[in-house]
């Protein structure tokens, strides 16, 4: 993990952790609108956040794709494995 200026990079899986500025990869924990920010152009996270994203944010903003991905269900990513 490296702290860079758009927030917490996970390096083996080339994304980044509820970034704080717009980002190819991100992975969003929740809602939060410190969590959840616009302008991602890849978006991993729950339905229940993208859904509150889109909500939020406007559909165009809360990533340009977008993965659902179940509680607890794994999913990797590059040399790593992400469960939210």
């Amino acid at each position: 993990m490296k702290v860079l200026p758009q927030g917490l990079y996970c390096e083996p899986g080339g994304f980044f952790i509820d970034p704080v500025r717009p980002v190819d990869r991100a992975v969003i924990t929740h809602g939060h609108s410190d969590h959840a920010r616009p302008g991602h152009r890849g978006v991993l996270a729950t339905a229940d956040t993208l859904a509150v994203m889109r909500a939020r944010l406007g559909a165009e903003n809360a990533g340009e794709s977008q993965q659902a991905l179940g509680w607890h269900e794994p999913v990797r990513i590059g040399d790593v494995t992400v469960w939210l």
